[in-house]
């Protein structure tokens, strides 16, 4: 799915749209199961990862995590941020970040982040916002490993088919923008998520437009 900047910006009493472009509807607003470029896109302002790449892209820096570091060649250790919150408001934890790995893992999901996992051999909770990851060797992708979205243990830990699960069409995420509005085929709309951690975004919102690809 192709996405294409506009250039366009509402005013209206200081409130910012940015207006974007896609080709096709989003199939499933999850990042452990979004495989299309559109749902990859529109995942990445809802969810947050554990790390990122800076900037410039040269150097990964932490997201939900606050700092990190390598105990020996196979076990990195991640100290996570206390001031994170769904946007449902309920508190980032520990437990997110070991379930979303459970789940990734599980039998009733199709990820592809499944095979990126396979180096991993254990996750540990140490206390509420600290965990620890041992690798089954010294893996050259350990930290980016974890740049995927973290799922909210708390909502979907009683869900029986993520697959189909109505979270995939309703997130709920830790990210600068919450969805507000998804008309397949039409508008998707996602609002800045005022408690966001780092800052409140400075665009208010941003809207989706679903235009078909004349040559598909």
């Amino acid at each position: 799915m192709k996405l294409l900047l506009l250039l366009l910006f509402t005013w209206n009493l200081f409130a910012v749209t940015l207006h974007l472009s896609t080709s096709s509807n989003p199939s499933r607003l999850n990042p452990i199961l979004a495989t299309d470029a559109g749902s990859s896109e529109i995942s990445g302002f809802i969810f947050n990862a554990l790390v990122k790449y800076d900037k410039e892209g040269k150097k990964i820096i932490g997201d939900l995590a606050s700092s990190y570091y390598f105990e020996n060649n196979t076990t990195l250790v991640f100290h996570l941020r206390r001031d994170v919150r769904w946007h449902d408001g309920a508190p980032f934890s520990a437990k997110d970040v070991l379930f979303t790995y459970n789940l990734i893992n599980s039998s009733q999901v199709v990820s592809p982040y499944t095979s990126t996992f396979r180096e991993v051999k254990s996750v540990e909770i140490l206390n509420p916002y600290k965990i620890r990851v041992t690798y089954k060797n010294p893996y050259f992708k350990a930290l980016e490993t974890w740049m995927m979205g973290i799922l909210p243990e708390h909502i979907l830990k009683d869900e029986t088919n993520i697959m189909n699960s109505s979270f995939n069409i309703q997130p709920i995420g830790t990210g600068p923008y919450r969805l507000t509005t998804l008309e397949f085929s039409k508008n998707i709309e996602l609002r800045a998520f005022d408690a966001y951690f780092e800052h409140r975004p400075h665009i208010d919102s941003i809207s989706f437009h679903v235009i078909a690809d004349p040559m598909t």
